[in-house]
């Protein structure tokens, strides 16, 4: 019964100590009493390894090598008599989760937060802290007896602890008397392994080496005190410095100490051990490490312990620090040096790659050993929250409890486990979306029957044909009858469902999708590529789900759950599900993470992600405990965490590690931006090394390989690097380079391997491709025929990309419909409301309106305007905010109107005027191509006003928001010519709609809806409802400047006009050429003979099959952003071009028509 410390800093030999004096025992005993080398979990593979092959002997018995938690299991399995099983991690959570909805009202703190997901996990872990011996509730009373004795409050903080204590000893009773007797609370383990360390008859001769561990548990450090009073000897190896002052007087380390976790460690076992009757033998101090075989990693060390260093000289090797342009580069250019190392003669077990947080790292990692051919294991589990099964689960679970709410539908339906195909669940997603089916549309008993045209996009010409609804019906009904077995249980009850009938229920929803008889396929297929030790993703995320359908059946009957309760309890569980990891081989890379992984003795550490914020990571709140009250609590005699701010500074302990496990080389590495391009500052162990070592230079790593064909690794990279110089030829003649020129050679001679070979076929057949699009003359003649019938909106898009007018108007793609009150269906009441009041106003016979009329005529649309929306199943919150919108816009129409005519001869005359289709009230606009071709015009204005006895009409395109003004170098280009077209039409058909030969004055596109308009004194601005207001709102367009004078009977010289946008200068002519709409009338007369030439081009090059991919640049303006084909028409500015046009003003475009140069008005 005698424990001797073994004590010395990273590399001193505490293992090799331990190595040594077992193996001598094994050569002077080999069938001597039990020897027990107790490792962290994580190190037992390597200390079997180690102890194999460097004792020198043939096999060894004696010798178990185990982790604390293993010996205490195989101690507990041998000693204890059978009892109730420990209740499982999932089902205890689940049953603290539903006491938690139960005692909602008898709780203090968490009345608010009871339902909030993952709570049941936090308080469990902090009922785990205050009782850490598994004695019950009694445990939490006697420390709310010790702190509160007095039944007093001293202050809100004291106050708040006391709420929480009450709170889990009221959930720990509770919790307690629900699990007995059937199940035994596991955190009465460390109570019961010690009580069977003292009744094990063979540990009594055994002799122990406690090996790698940092710091101890409550509950572990008694069990070592145990161990260290039954067994014959115990060797504990700590990681310290000999000269610390708890070493050397055995006094309270100090805080800022690297070795404080420790330091902590040694003094609690030193002041148990002699309590329970175990001698401490003289301490075994190993002064200087023996690792390192290069003097700067010596150096390093040094440094990290606190101790004073010296800068090293620039000859100092073994370092290399790099930093990368982001994560992923910092990723690639490890794995890079990794297959360096491998070249060099290294093993791959030589090399660990270590960082601080492995989530962020661990996809990247693993993609990037894959593609170079490297294997490596990674010392965490992978998330199964993105695997098929669970997000069916989700699904499944959401229904039950809130209905078939979209989300929840859709994921359900697109999970290929629902018994659906891939197209059946696109067939029902399409129409839901389209016709905005609600979560009591799935049940209604109604058969689904919608189906037709659908609304398509504003400016479609074409509808889109939906699917009817008796074909989706029957897949529908699929759905509903696999989930009849949950529905019917939560439906058919008052009461809640018991968690055995919960869970019965779910699998006979699993059962009705077939998802096992999936899942076995999935399997089957991928069997044939998956290496035999490497257990399926598919199987494993089945077997955790069996495992948490039986915990759920596990809960007490008298614990009923409802369906939102289920889906809360089984949503955690969900969480939790991971891939096992594969077992470790012989001869891989470890990638580990410093706090979580035992970081074996390496040739070489690459320490990744050397960033502040990282690496050390910020010590935040992981507890319900908060630090001030965890401070409170270890003043009543309770030992808890000391809280984040000792957390941060233990993260030195962890730096100190992860420098100093290699013995030959240190490869450090840190990243400039974050996953957003946000700059990124070093980690203090960063700077620490660089003022260290000043001589030592960075390497940074280029962001692309063209600038650094040294960094080719993987065939990929040889076919990126030679792809951007190929790319690059018409900028720089790639063979001017000469690394470039010598890959070329090698890949083009045949050198390469097939695999390389096959891959450079492929790829290089890319750089031929010049993404060009056209069609035939018969196919052109197929689809748009001759004459050629458009509308104005359809020669735009022509204009403005031929690929975009084919895809839209040949091959009459679209994007998927979806219902809901978005622009189409508020457009169409807006439109339907202005065009109502158009023709009330032309009833009027130019009669002024009264406020009270007025008011009436917009609640007339507004009403109307609802009937429209009523159709739409909008709630009536947002029915009833839209009807105020549609109203409030008649209201302006109308007090817009009203202004007009007291100082304009403008009178509505007509509205929603088409031509050129069937029915319509006049013909199409015909156009006569250069090639002898015929096309048709045809469209709406929706409104045309006439000019009192001026003998013209004007035609006004309405928008539903403010529109901008006409660009006149758009309209040359044939990019707006919608008003032009109008002024065509009028002039060459205005005689049958006037009775008599009329002129086309203007066109003018109107803004239906007011949007915000700045305003220098806000307080000098009309009220909204005046019309001086409604006039702010200036129609914008273009007109003849010849009747200026009747569009504003007020204007004078000088002045600019109220109605129009248009200024007239002192002498009496148009000024303001470039800003105004008002144009001479040659000019107007030039402007549209040049739309209808530039429209008869346009209409040849359709007849013509052009469907070019050639998007418009308009000094920054382009059609790309917002258009619907992007993912289709694939521009790419490398391969295609922009048809750039010059940037032109108004006067320019018409000095251009008329051939007239400078000749602009003041």
């Amino acid at each position: 019964m005698s424990v001797r410390f073994i004590i010395g800093r990273a590399g001193s030999g505490k293992t090799a100590y331990c190595v040594r004096a077992i193996c001598e025992t094994l050569s002077a005993a080999p069938l001597g009493a039990p020897i027990f080398w107790i490792v962290p979990r994580q190190a037992t593979l390597t200390a079997e390894r180690l102890l194999t092959c460097e004792s020198g002997l043939g096999g060894f018995c004696r010798v178990n090598v185990l982790s604390l938690d293993r010996l205490g299991m195989m101690l507990l399995a041998e000693q204890e008599e059978d009892g109730p099983d420990e209740i499982p991690i999932d089902c205890r959570r689940m049953i603290i989760a539903l006491l938690l909805e139960r005692c909602r009202e008898q709780l203090r703190f968490f009345t608010e937060s009871a339902g909030q997901p993952g709570l049941a996990a936090v308080i469990d872990h902090a009922i785990g802290e205050l009782d850490p011996w598994g004695e019950g509730p009694q445990a939490i009373a006697e420390i709310l007896a010790r702190l509160f004795h007095d039944g007093r409050r001293e202050a809100d903080a004291d106050a708040m602890l006391a709420d929480k204590l009450r709170d889990l000893h009221l959930l720990y009773g509770e919790y307690s008397r629900w699990i007995s007797p059937r199940w035994r609370d596991p955190r009465s383990r460390p109570a019961r392994i010690v009580q069977a360390i003292g009744k094990c008859p063979w540990l009594r001769e055994a002799e122990i080496y406690l090996d790698g561990h940092t710091q101890f548990t409550i509950q572990q450090r008694r069990i070592v005190t145990e161990l260290a009073r039954v067994c014959r000897r115990m060797h504990i190896t700590l990681l310290m410095d000999p000269e610390s002052r708890a070493l050397r007087e055995e006094a309270e380390p100090d805080d800022l100490s690297v070795f404080h976790p420790v330091e902590r460690t040694y003094l609690r076992l030193r002041k148990a051990m002699p309590a329970g009757g175990i001698d401490i033998e003289e301490p075994v101090v190993l002064a200087e490490p023996r690792r390192f075989r290069s003097a700067v990693l010596g150096a390093i060390e040094r440094g990290m312990s606190g101790q004073a260093v010296e800068a090293c000289s620039a000859e100092a090797g073994g370092v290399e620090l790099v930093e990368a342009p982001d994560r992923r580069s910092e990723v690639e250019h490890a794995v890079r040096r990794v297959c360096d190392m491998l070249r060099e003669g290294l093993r791959m077990r030589d090399i660990a790659v270590i960082v601080r947080d492995l989530e962020p790292y661990r996809d990247l990692l693993s993609a990037a050993f894959r593609e170079h051919g490297v294997r490596c294991f990674i010392d965490r589990p992978g998330p199964l929250s993105h695997h098929p099964l669970v997000r069916l689960v989700r699904a499944v679970l959401a229904i039950a409890a809130s209905g078939w709410e979209h989300q929840a539908a859709m994921t359900l339906i697109k999970t290929g486990l629902a018994g659906l195909s891939d197209d059946e669940a696109d067939r029902i997603e399409n129409y839901v979306l389209e016709h905005g089916l609600s979560p009591q549309d799935w049940l209604s008993d109604e058969p689904w029957q919608r189906g037709g045209a659908g609304a398509g996009a504003p400016d479609d010409d074409t509808p889109v044909a939906s699917e009817p609804g008796p074909q989706i019906a029957p897949l529908r009904r699929r759905l509903i009858e696999a989930m009849e077995p949950l529905s019917a249980l939560f439906a058919r009850t008052e009461r809640a469902a018991t968690g055995k009938e919960a869970a019965t229920a779910l699998w006979q929803t699993l059962e009705r999708m077939r998802v096992r008889e999936t899942l076995a396929e999935w399997i089957s297929r991928d069997n044939s590529a998956r290496p035999a030790n490497r257990p399926g993703e598919h199987e494993q995320a089945w077997e955790q789900l069996v495992a948490a359908l039986d915990h759920l059946a596990d809960l007490p009957d008298d614990l009923p759950l409802t369906a939102g309760q289920m889906e809360r309890l089984l949503a955690p569980a969900l969480d939790e599900f991971a891939l096992a990891m594969s077992p470790p081989t012989v001869d891989e890379v470890f990638v580990g993470q410093i706090d979580r992984s035992h970081i074996p003795e390496v040739n070489t550490v690459m320490l990744l992600g050397m960033n502040e914020g990282e690496f050390p990571r910020p010590g935040g709140e992981r507890s319900l405990l908060a630090d001030s009250e965890r401070y409170r609590l270890r003043g009543g005699d309770l030992e808890m965490d000391e809280g984040s701010r000792r957390r941060l500074l233990d993260e030195r302990l962890l730096g100190y590690l992860a420098f100093t496990r290699a013995s030959c080389r240190l490869y450090v590495s840190r990243s400039l931006s974050d996953e957003a391009g946000r700059p990124q500052g070093p980690s203090p162990f960063w700077t620490f090394l660089r003022r260290m070592l000043p001589h030592v230079p960075v390497r940074q790593v280029p962001r692309d390989l063209l600038s650094a064909p040294d960094l080719i690794s993987t065939r990929r990279h040889l076919l990126e690097y030679l792809m951007l110089g190929a790319r690059a030829a018409g900028k720089k003649d790639p063979f001017a380079r000469p690394t470039w020129a010598s890959l070329y050679s090698w890949l083009a001679s045949g050198e390469a391997d097939e695999r390389s070979l096959e891959r450079a076929r492929i790829a290089w057949r890319a750089l031929s491709c010049a993404n060009e699009a056209g069609i035939s003359h018969a196919t052109a003649a197929a689809l748009f025929g001759n004459p050629l019938m458009a509308s104005p909106a359809q020669m735009e898009k022509f204009a403005a990309c031929p690929f975009r007018h084919f895809a839209q108007y040949g091959l009459k793609l679209r994007l998927r419909p979806e219902a809901g009150a978005g622009r189409v269906y508020i457009g169409r009441a807006c439109y339907g409301a202005a065009e109502t009041i158009i023709e009330r106003l032309r009833r009027l016979n130019d009669r002024t309106l009264a406020d009270d009329e007025l008011r009436r005529l917009a609640d007339d649309a507004a009403l109307e305007a609802e009937a429209v929306l009523g159709g739409e199943a909008l709630p009536p919150g947002r029915l009833a905010h839209e009807k105020d919108r549609v109203g409030t816009l008649a209201a302006d129409l109308l007090r817009w109107q009203r202004a007009v005519s007291t100082r304009s001869d403008l009178v509505p005359a007509f509205g929603g005027v088409r031509f050129g289709e069937a029915g319509s009230l006049l013909p199409p606009l015909e156009i006569t191509t250069p090639r002898n071709r015929r096309l048709l015009l045809c469209g709406r204005m929706d409104r045309i006003d006439a000019l009192r006895n001026a003998g013209a009409l004007v035609a006004f395109d309405h928008r539903l928001t403010a529109y901008g003004k006409l660009d006149l170098d758009w309209a040359y280009h044939g990019l707006a010519v919608e008003l032009l077209v109008y002024m065509l039409v009028i002039r060459e058909h205005g005689r049958r709609l006037a009775g008599k030969e009329v002129n086309a004055a203007g066109a003018f596109y109107f803004g239906l809806l007011r949007g915000l308009r700045k305003s220098d004194n806000p307080d000098d601005e009309p009220p909204a409802d005046s019309d001086e207001f409604a006039l702010a709102g200036k129609p914008r367009g273009i007109f003849d400047g010849q009747y200026l004078g009747n569009f504003d009977r007020q204007i004078a010289p000088g002045a600019s006009s109220g109605v129009v946008n248009a200024r007239l200068n002192t002498d009496g002519r148009i000024g303001n050429r470039d800003r105004s709409d008002a144009v001479e009338t040659s000019e107007l007369d030039a402007i549209l003979d040049h739309t209808r030439t530039q429209l008869a081009k346009l209409a040849d090059m359709i007849m013509d099959g052009v469907a070019a991919v050639e998007p418009f640049y308009i000094n920054g303006d382009t059609p790309c952003p917002g258009c619907p084909y992007r993912a289709v028409c694939r521009f790419d500015l490398s391969i295609n071009e922009y048809r750039t046009f010059p940037r032109m003003k108004r006067s320019e475009v018409f000095d251009e028509l008329t051939g007239k140069k400078g000749d602009a008005h003041a």
